[in-house]
């Protein structure tokens, strides 16, 4: 049964359920909290257990306190050079070469940095 706002005539905007055990309360709320009703509305379920919680909350607001802003490490400071170049990757046949790209101001080609050596001693192939 729903509680009635006498004036109004309308519901009072939650109710109250019962069920057999805890878990079938505690599936129920999993299932529906957060599930949309209509258009309009949404369901919050709460266990009864809760509402001790919600009754105990703070009537004032209290500011959080907010921890000085720390900024995270540039995860991506390897694609940065103080030069302002490019580096690219060219593959042909089994070779990898990466060069460096200087820029408009470059005249030809890139300059190779790496040619793979290292891999093909080793017999690794990029792929």
């Amino acid at each position: 049964r729903l509680p009635f706002d006498e004036k109004s005539g309308k519901t009072a905007g939650f109710c109250f359920i019962s069920f057999k055990t805890a878990e079938e309360a505690k599936q129920a709320v999993k299932m529906v909290d957060g599930k949309q009703f209509d258009k309009n509305h949404t369901f919050a379920v709460n266990l009864y257990s809760d509402l001790e919680k919600y009754l105990s909350w703070p009537q004032e607001y209290v500011e959080p306190e907010i921890p000085e802003f720390v900024p995270p490490p540039n995860l991506r400071s390897w694609l940065l050079d103080d030069a302002g170049r490019d580096q690219y990757v060219i593959r042909h046949n089994q070779n990898t070469e990466i060069c460096w790209c200087e820029g408009i101001h470059m005249k030809g080609e890139g300059k190779l940095v790496y040619d793979g050596e290292r891999e093909r001693r080793s017999g690794k192939i990029w792929c």
